[in-house]
């Protein structure tokens, strides 16, 4: 996992100019086909983006297996550093007069930043977010004594597009290292910290285990540039050292953990400033690349559109799960809206044929739920779309069932509505907007699913551009909503007839670019990215109720081809896409287009990635005899993520079934 180490050259006599050098761990160089000028830079969870901090400016360019290949530039003079997640930065950036520096966070898909903590740090220059996305530690001033501290502050990686899932904005608390005039922290991914301090022994660097600040090695001399960075594994530290007390020269070491601590590991020197450097050069500000496998590749898919959902349903839930949804597999308007509905109840989607419920979806219910005091359904559609006869056959299983149907589509989406209004009901998160689609065709309802789940919100059809009786008597009569976001064109215009509640319209030339502006819209980052067919519904609903789940975007692809608005999406999602899930066998969506995708995922990031080693996990420590291999049950992956944004499934089982 930790690969080699790229450190900045900067000129003695002017510090804001630099070139960037990188080195493997027995001081041998690395050559890139491009040469980066920059005096910082950062390297992506993943390993295949870098962030670079020149003067006047801040690049991210993605790495290619041959060339480095150029993806975006956002112009700031300070640094950034990466989320855990990858898909955000945080940035102290210097705002008019003398008021402190702001903290802010990037959102590369959408081209935006967001303040986190106003007016509160005391140096320009990247904080050091949590592994757990949960907050970060910025510089700030030392209570008057004029030494530097260091602050926590509480936000939220990634920051989610519903405002109230986000962590509340605070003033950084002081951790209390005032004495050491502790500043550039950086933070390992099972929750260590290290800075650069001062202590009666003079500048080194400091780690806290847990137990207080020690020092680990010694710097003789304060320079710029000397904050520690973490090895992608966590079991060693770069930092950069004067040569013989003169900051004009110096050298790239490595303190590496002697058993689980790094007081008293081994230091070794990897190169110097005058053997790996231009002349009149000197190292600052080490950065350590990952060296993850790619993201992972996944297809969910089966002979037939049944198949294809029992297959979602066994790889998502693989030990079961408290409740199911069922829907036609023959029509797709109430499979659409019960994709929320299996986003809240953090349950599976299944289809049938309207008249009898097909052996290999009763398997699967039964396989989910084995214990017959388990076992809920809800059946989205009235009889004409899932029989009398299938709701029997359900009952005489044993499974408790309830009906959330009505006499047409638009209907149908308003008793779902309202069943996740009876669900959310003591959820401690407001409820505040829907989500309006054209129920006419299924792409941009599709694609809104995902996107309403976020919002504990529920899909509601349009008859095109018109608003449906029905649709509008619900909207109207509930105060708590605020908001009317629509998916798609036809949606757009419908939802002006809604006044002041018209929310915010996520539309495309066509339903390829509309399910990447969706994606761009409310999903940050893109841990996992779903791709179905823009072409057929009988794989994609499925997927659109898994993508719920996970909470994570799912864009539409041609059969032979990824549309342009979608691939250059997926790639400004790179730096965070750990998994790629693509719904439907290969007559559906081709290998080739699989492929694509999956190439535009790059590679895992270094702490949540679903295939990356495991070494010490923040939140879920690793017993002995699993260090080294893969668990899901991260914070950051999508089960974890999916926790937060449903209640207790129970309360979805309705009145009759509590």
């Amino acid at each position: 996992m930790d690969g080699e180490i790229t450190v900045a050259a900067v000129k003695v006599d002017d510090p804001k100019t630099g070139v960037l050098r990188t080195f493997k761990r027995d001081g041998s160089p690395v050559t890139y086909a491009t040469t980066w000028a920059g005096v910082d830079s950062r390297w992506a969870p993943g390993g295949d983006k870098l962030l670079t901090t020149a003067t006047q400016g801040f690049d991210t360019t993605a790495i290619g297996p041959n060339a480095p290949e150029y993806v975006y530039s956002q112009r700031y003079g300070t640094s950034h550093n990466w989320s855990p997640y990858g898909e955000s930065s945080t940035v102290a950036s210097t705002v008019i007069g003398n008021t402190p520096y702001t903290s802010r966070a990037y959102w590369q898909v959408r081209n935006t930043t967001q303040v986190l903590s106003p007016a509160t740090a005391s140096d320009p220059g990247a904080g050091a977010p949590l592994p757990s996305g949960d907050g970060y530690v910025v510089d700030i001033a030392g209570g008057g004594t004029g030494a530097r501290d260091l602050g926590m502050v509480e936000a939220s990686f990634p920051v989610w597009a519903n405002p109230s899932l986000n962590a509340p904005s605070s003033a950084p608390t002081a951790l209390g290292y005032s004495a050491l005039d502790a500043h550039d922290a950086a933070i390992s991914n099972d929750g260590t910290l290290a800075f650069v301090g001062t202590s009666g022994d003079g500048p080194a660097i400091f780690v806290d285990e847990g137990t207080g600040p020690v020092a680990v090695a010694p710097l003789t001399t304060a320079c710029a540039g000397q904050r520690p960075a973490f090895a992608p594994s966590g079991r060693s530290i770069a930092y950069i050292a004067p040569v013989a007390g003169d900051c004009t020269s110096t050298e790239l070491r490595v303190l590496a953990k002697s058993g689980n601590t790094f007081v008293g590991g081994t230091d070794a020197k990897v190169t110097d400033s005058q053997t790996g450097a231009p002349a009149g050069m000197t190292f600052a500000n080490p950065s350590w690349r990952p060296r993850t496998p790619a993201a992972e590749k996944v297809r969910l898919g089966g002979k037939d559109r049944v198949a294809t959902a029992v297959a979602v349903s066994r790889y998502g839930w693989p030990d079961g799960s408290q409740g199911a949804i069922l829907a036609s597999s023959t029509a797709f308007p109430d499979a659409l809206v019960g994709g929320p509905l299996a986003g809240a109840m953090g349950a599976p989607l299944l289809t049938t044929p309207t008249k009898m419920l097909d052996s290999r979806v009763l398997a699967e219910l039964k396989r989910l739920m084995p214990a017959t005091r388990d076992r809920f359904v809800y059946i989205v559609g009235g009889t004409g779309a899932v029989s009398s006869s299938v709701q029997k056959t359900l009952e005489s299983n044993g499974f408790g069932v309830v009906r959330l149907g009505a006499s047409d589509r638009f209907g149908t989406s308003v008793a779902v509505a309202k069943e996740l209004d009876a669900g959310y009901t003591d959820f401690p998160l407001p409820r505040n907007t829907v989500f309006l689609a054209n129920g006419m065709t299924f792409p941009d309802a599709l694609s809104a699913g995902p996107a309403a789940t976020g919002y504990f919100a529920p899909v509601l059809l349009s008859n095109g551009t018109k608003v449906p009786a029905v649709v509008n008597n619900y909207v109207s009569g509930r105060s708590q909503i605020r908001k009317v976001n629509a998916v798609g064109g036809s949606a757009a215009t419908a939802m002006r007839s809604f006044g002041a509640k018209a929310g915010v319209a996520a539309t495309g030339a066509d339903r390829y670019e509309t399910s990447a502006v969706v994606a761009q819209t409310w999903f940050p980052d893109g841990a996992v990215v779903g791709y179905a067919s823009g072409e057929n519904f009988p794989d994609a609903v499925t997927g659109g109720a898994f993508m719920s789940n996970w909470y994570g975007p799912l864009m539409l692809v041609r059969s032979a081809t990824v549309p342009s608005p979608v691939g250059s999406t997926a790639l400004a999602y790179r730096a965070s896409t750990d998994q790629t899930v693509t719904f439907g066998g290969t007559g559906v969506i081709s290998t080739t287009v699989q492929n694509t995708v999956a190439s535009r995922a790059g590679t895992q990031t270094a702490v949540w990635g679903p295939t990356t080693p495991v070494v010490n996990n923040p939140v879920y420590p690793v017993p002995p005899a699993a260090k080294g291999t893969a668990r899901t049950d991260r914070p950051g992956t999508p089960d974890q993520r999916g926790n937060r944004l449903r209640p207790d499934t129970q309360d979805f089982r309705s009145a009759n079934q509590r």
